[in-house]
């Protein structure tokens, strides 16, 4: 004989936010499965985007020969917009010509890094920038701050020696 138990609504809501949550997990687990480790950029080729105990900050940078100090190193979270406006526009410009693309990162959170540039000439101070989403770089540029300063691409030579 078979017994069916009456179940409480409270027990079906469970059940169904536990699917919803797999899902959001294997949709999220596939997604970064597929984000690449290597962007293309033809003034340097191939390179590691991935951020992790086999490519330090460091590494990174030194792909572009840059030398950063990492001792100077501040983070502060952000949020790539969802809408892009003129500046966005204009800075992904900037990325696409260096292998990236911030579209596919619409809406993301996202960690910025700046580190002071150690081998930068001497009329500039120079910044370098990387965004990082989901251990992977997805932005990176070299900039000043003075009040005619400048921002250029991770490949651009006219503020580093190298």
């Amino acid at each position: 004989m078979f017994v069916i138990k009456k179940i409480d609504r409270k027990t079906i809501i469970a059940v169904l936010l536990a699917i919803l949550l797999l899902l959001a997990i294997g949709v999220k687990l596939t997604f970064l499965s597929r984000l690449p480790t290597t962007a293309y950029c033809e003034s340097v080729g191939n390179f590691c985007i991935q951020i992790d105990e086999h490519c330090s900050f460091t590494d990174f940078f030194e792909q572009f020969n840059i030398a950063v100090d990492e001792n100077t190193m501040t983070e502060s979270e952000i949020t790539i917009p969802s809408v892009f406006n003129a500046v966005y526009e204009s800075y992904n410009a900037l990325q696409k010509n260096q292998g990236f693309d911030l579209n596919d990162y619409k809406g993301q959170q996202a960690v910025r890094y700046t580190f002071d540039v150690l081998n930068d000439k001497e009329e500039y101070e120079v910044k370098a920038n990387i965004i990082v989403c989901e251990n992977r770089v997805i932005a990176g540029d070299l900039c000043t701050y003075a009040l005619d300063g400048m921002m250029t691409t991770l490949t651009d030579k006219t503020m580093i020696q190298g």
